[in-house]
């Protein structure tokens, strides 16, 4: 065996060690392949006269960062990083009518959830009424 075949053969072992490592490393960030918890702190369905207001929510796992994607009427608005069990809030805006939020919460190890759809009725605009008669008392 030559010298470039015993270098070859030290860069295979580097490479494997390495792999190895990263692997330990995974499966000890996360041992149980939990997946992320995550609960918007509020009873859904909900009536609201502002389209401006701020999502409150926890994600909790047993690896302590949490990337979230808060996600709007089906479309990706926010994407957070959040300590687990630490209540977060993201500023949001809302459309006239019904508004759909959940969350998708990865931790560290590539473990996802989602949350249960939240639902945000928005209704800025007053009351009709109308006047149908006046009768004089008798």
């Amino acid at each position: 065996m030559d010298e470039k075949d015993k270098f070859a053969l030290k860069i295979v072992g580097i490479l494997v060690i390495a792999v190895m490592v990263i692997l330990l490393v995974i499966y000890y960030t996360d041992k149980s392949n939990d997946k992320p918890d995550i609960k918007i702190l509020s009873d859904s369905p909900q009536y609201i006269n502002t389209t401006h207001g701020t999502l409150v929510f926890v994600a909790t796992d047993n690896t302590p960062d949490i990337e979230c994607h808060v996600e709007l009427n089906s479309v990706i608005t926010n994407i957070i990083q959040v300590t687990s069990g630490v209540q977060a809030e993201v500023p949001m805006t809302l459309e006239q009518g019904e508004n759909n939020i959940r969350i998708k919460a990865i931790d560290q190890a590539g473990n996802s959830a989602w949350s249960d759809v939240y639902v945000i009725h928005v209704d800025s605009d007053p009351p009709d009424i109308i006047i149908i008669d006046f009768r004089a008392a008798q």
